[in-house]
């Protein structure tokens, strides 16, 4: 009864948890602690999924809080890992301030942005490529002669960051994008062209291989003739993001799939009903055999009278 009751409570909690949609999943999930300017200061109030693993966890005794923790943590990665080991966080909002607006020193080499667009922990090739990275950067601090100072190492989330995948039409991580000239030279190189080796991606950046990767200026580029239809594509992604936050995920369980079904019946609404079918010409065609008549046999003769 106390494992039914659980499992029940934490499915809910999934469905309620702010995680479950992208832009919620960017303001719980990775904001930076604030400095405490008091001890008597009230603590932030937990998220409802949280509320529900705690009142549970009073209710039976069982670790309930140490289990949705490490659901949460299966769905996010550590940020606060991301200055120790040498990392940015890049950001919709703070992309265009750390990039595009960056106050370079006079005389130095030209800034070069060497990101990762990741998914969650779940998937399997962008952890190979996150852990590839980190020893990428960690073997160019290592050398004392050049550390490559003028290179920034960046992560970029794909479910929180929309705005920069949509524009960038990035469809499936882990994608390496590679920026100079503040922004404007874009470079991407996929799981196809590099493998997840610490000790390539540092020869890459290190000997300028990537260099080689052709500038993104396709019509759809920023510049481009047809940038204008992926700024129409960025701005419905941002809505749809945003109905899907104000929208609870329990709640889209049941719209969407009537709402599909009503499309359905309304796309199907003109097609005729099927009816009796017609009989092939190869049967009209053929005559029906004549019926034949057999004759009868004449009758005998009346007897004449005596």
């Amino acid at each position: 009864m106390k494992f039914a009751l659980v499992s029940t409570a934490l499915t809910a909690a999934a469905f309620l948890s702010p995680f479950t949609n992208a832009q919620a999943y960017q303001q719980h999930a990775y904001q930076a602690p604030l400095p405490v300017q008091s001890q008597n200061a009230p603590a932030p109030p937990p998220g409802i999924g949280l509320q529900v693993a705690q009142t549970l966890e009073g209710m039976t005794g069982w670790n309930v809080t140490g289990m949705y923790a490490r659901v949460i943590r299966s769905k996010e990665f550590d940020r606060t890992r991301d200055e120790a080991e040498g990392f940015v966080r890049l950001t919709d909002r703070n992309y265009n301030s750390l990039v595009k607006h960056e106050q370079l020193p006079e005389g130095g080499k030209e800034r070069v942005w060497f990101s990762i667009i990741h998914a969650p922990p779940s998937d399997v090739t962008s952890t190979a490529y996150l852990d590839a990275m980190t020893n990428a950067a960690r073997i160019a601090r290592s050398n004392k002669t050049d550390p490559l100072d003028h290179i920034k190492w960046g992560r970029i989330d794909f479910l929180t960051e929309t705005e920069l995948a949509a524009r960038w039409l990035v469809f499936k991580p882990p994608v390496f994008v590679i920026a100079t000239n503040r922004g404007k030279d874009l470079r991407f190189l996929t799981p196809r062209m590099v493998g997840p080796n610490g000790t390539t991606l540092e020869t890459i950046m290190r000997e300028e291989h990537w260099k080689n990767a052709p500038i993104w200026n396709s019509a759809y580029a920023p510049g481009g003739s047809r940038a204008f239809i992926v700024d129409w594509y960025v701005r419905l992604v941002q809505l749809w993001s945003k109905f899907t936050t104000t929208v609870p995920s329990w709640a889209l369980l049941f719209i969407m799939p009537m709402a599909t079904q009503r499309i359905m019946s309304w796309m199907h609404s003109g097609t005729p009903a099927p009816g009796v079918p017609a009989a092939p010409a190869s049967a009209r065609s053929t005559p029906a055999p004549a019926k034949v008549v057999t004759p009868k046999p004449a009758a005998a003769g009346k007897k004449g009278k005596k």
